[in-house]
Parts: C-alpha cells; sequence; structure tokens
C-alpha cells in the first residue's frame, strides 16, 4: 500500500515581523517586603538567563530588556497534636514571583509562577517558586527575540 501525502511549507516570517534580537537583559528590582527572598529571586533570575552564552545579563545600565517584578506571601501554619509533646509552627512563605520583561518602555512578555497550598504539601524555597518563573521567563523571550543556546 502506498500513501501520498502533500505537505503546504511555512512561509518564512517576513523581517518587518521578525523580533529583534536580545542581546543584553538587565535584571531589576523584584518588590517583597522581605528584602533576602527579593534579593535571592533576583538572584535566581541572574542564575537562570547568565547560563545563555548569548545573551550578557547585567544588575546596571542600559540593556536590551529590563526584567523586574513582585514576589507575593503567604502564611502557613501547621500544628501536630502528639499529647504533650504537640507542636505548632506558623509563618510567611513566598507563594509566588511575577517578572515582567520590558524593552523601549513597553511590555514585551511576562511569566509567573506560584505554589499552591494543600494538606500535606511540602513549603518550597523562595529559590524554587524563582526558578519556575524564571524558566517560563527565558521560554517566553525565545518566542521575542533571545537566541537559544
Amino acid at each position: 500500500m502506498v500513501g501520498i501525502g502533500c505537505r503546504t511549507p511555512k512561509a518564512p516570517i517576513p523581517p518587518e515581523q521578525q523580533p529583534l534580537p536580545i542581546s543584553t537583559v538587565k535584571i531589576g528590582a523584584f518588590q517583597c517586603d522581605d528584602a533576602i527572598a527579593a534579593q535571592a529571586v533576583r538572584n535566581v533570575f541572574i542564575e537562570i538567563l547568565g547560563r545563555n552564552r548569548f545573551v550578557k545579563v547585567t544588575r546596571d545600565g542600559d540593556a536590551d530588556v529590563v526584567i523586574e517584578g513582585t514576589i507575593t506571601h503567604g502564611v502557613a501554619g501547621s500544628s501536630k497534636d502528639a499529647g504533650p509533646g504537640a507542636a505548632s509552627v506558623f509563618g510567611k512563605y513566598v507563594s509566588g514571583v511575577t517578572a515582567v520583561a520590558v524593552r523601549n518602555g513597553e511590555v514585551l512578555t511576562s511569566a509567573s509562577w506560584g505554589q499552591v497550598m494543600a494538606k500535606g504539601k511540602e513549603i518550597l524555597p523562595p529559590e524554587l517558586v524563582a526558578r519556575q518563573t524564571a524558566n517560563r521567563m527565558v521560554d517566553s523571550l525565545y518566542r521575542k527575540g533571545l537566541k537559544r543556546q
């Protein structure tokens, strides 16, 4: 049995619609009440984007794209009722990170990721929440002109 098919070739993207290349990215501030969490999240974005050998990542100065963001917190508590040695834990955790990439004053793309707290789920550290968001941001920037490694 012989099968015959037809394939329509993809038309090249016209030059006026191709995204401008991204060769420098500035990682700006992440808004947060906790300065340590804000710095940890920023450092993760620097690390993730710094892996791409085709882009220069900066903390200051001019860049093709500027990434800034917001960190949200949640409050969680748990108690273990085990008689005389009962324990209780209560505290604030990073529930999500949202980042925006801006080029020439216009929003180019955004990415966010948040952890959902459910009974028995582990609270993730800020760096892991930031890593999820940064990976999403990089994936989106590939479609906006960031060259793949």
